[in-house]
């Protein structure tokens, strides 16, 4: 997916991204009493928002990734996370 057809406020920068039935995905959803499904829905960790507006171009060093769910806590960024 390019960055461009990600819905505004949801292009987000992960330290890294993995299956939901993976360490250490799946240790911090269960922490957080969170079920994923489909298991293997890709989860971004400790993501951060990245500002596609203003003059200067967004960088991300690690993981640029679009959530298009509703499912964010401190951690995760869950389901339909989508490499750009």
């Amino acid at each position: 997916m390019a960055a461009s057809q990600c819905p505004p406020g949801q292009l987000q920068c992960c330290a890294s991204v993995q299956p939901g039935n993976t360490a250490p995905a799946d240790t911090i959803l269960a922490l957080l009493g969170i079920t994923v499904i489909p298991a293997n829905t890709p989860v971004g960790l400790s993501c951060s928002p990245i500002n596609t507006s203003g003059p200067q171009p967004w960088t991300c060093t690690q993981s640029p990734v679009c959530c298009t769910a509703n499912g964010w806590v401190s951690l995760a960024a869950l389901q339909n996370t989508k490499d750009i």
